[in-house]
């Protein structure tokens, strides 16, 4: 150090403060900062010599995963403020105590989910599952054998697809609304609902007007046999309101209402029938 010259010091000084803003610590770093300060070493002639150490790669395993699975290389600030930006996440939203560790953060970085990616499955995945109601947690349990212990890992497996995971949840929410309703969907039912754009709030409308509309779908004794309205059709008013099946649930309201007189219980108005997309 007392051999340094003034431009030298600088150098060294500015070296100590870069390790330092990345969380490491300078001193385990001492003989390379000295030697690359008295060599006249360049900022970027450091960062090389720096991040081949073993204990640079030790301190950001990520990159070296990155550059493994062929991903888009990350600076080690990058990293610093995913790592960062991951905790505050995990703290905000209520993530169980340790599930937001170091392996996670590293495993999230190193296979590809990029921060806009991990808030969505913290934000529209862990947190609106882990707050919603119970029925949703149950279903998410019988659709995907996800229990209220394992939602974290779940959100966080950055094996598990960004768009699996909000078709999980989606399917979950329309699959509870099912339960609630009496209509009763199965996992592919929800999932087919959930892939076409059907929100839960739509299909707990949808669902209940169906569940409600039951008589309709086949004959009624003393009735002319009719074509009967296949459980698909039935799911299909819910995708595409103005549709066949919707038209024929439509028609069938209209032929009871002359053949009975107005009876039968089921909701039709002058609109069509309730629960085929009529607001």
């Amino acid at each position: 150090m007392a051999d340094m010259t003034k431009a030298q010091k600088s150098a060294f000084d500015q070296m100590n403060a870069y390790l330092t803003s990345l969380g490491l610590d300078p001193g385990a770093f001492n003989a390379m900062i000295t030697d690359a300060a008295v060599n006249d070493y360049s900022p970027t002639a450091f960062t090389q010599v720096i991040q081949s150490s073993p204990q640079f790669q030790a301190a950001f395993p990520e990159m070296k995963m990155r550059q493994q699975n062929k991903l888009e290389p990350m600076t080690p600030a990058e990293i610093v403020t995913y790592r960062s930006a991951a905790r505050v996440l995990a703290q905000h939203y209520g993530l169980p105590t340790g599930f937001m560790n170091d392996q996670t953060i590293t495993d999230l970085i190193g296979q590809g989910v990029s921060p806009d990616e991990l808030n969505g499955r913290i934000i529209q995945g862990f947190s609106a599952v882990n707050n919603a109601p119970q029925d949703v947690k149950d279903t998410l349990f019988n659709y995907y054998g996800i229990d209220q212990g394992h939602l974290a890992a779940f959100f966080l497996d950055p094996k598990a697809g960004e768009d699996a995971i909000h078709k999980a949840v989606a399917a979950s929410q329309i699959g509870a609304a099912g339960q609630r309703t009496h209509y009763g969907l199965s996992k592919e039912e929800a999932e087919m609902l959930a892939g076409g754009g059907v929100s839960a709030d739509q299909a707990a409308k949808g669902l209940s007007d169906l569940s409600q509309e039951g008589e309709l779908f086949g004959s009624l004794p003393g009735e002319a046999p009719g074509k009967d309205i296949t459980r698909s059709e039935q799911l299909s008013t819910l995708l595409a309101p103005g549709g066949a099946a919707a038209q024929d649930l439509q028609k069938k309201a209209q032929q009871r209402k002359a053949q009975f007189g107005g009876g039968g219980g089921y909701s039709e108005t002058s609109g069509g029938v309730v629960g085929l997309g009529k607001e």
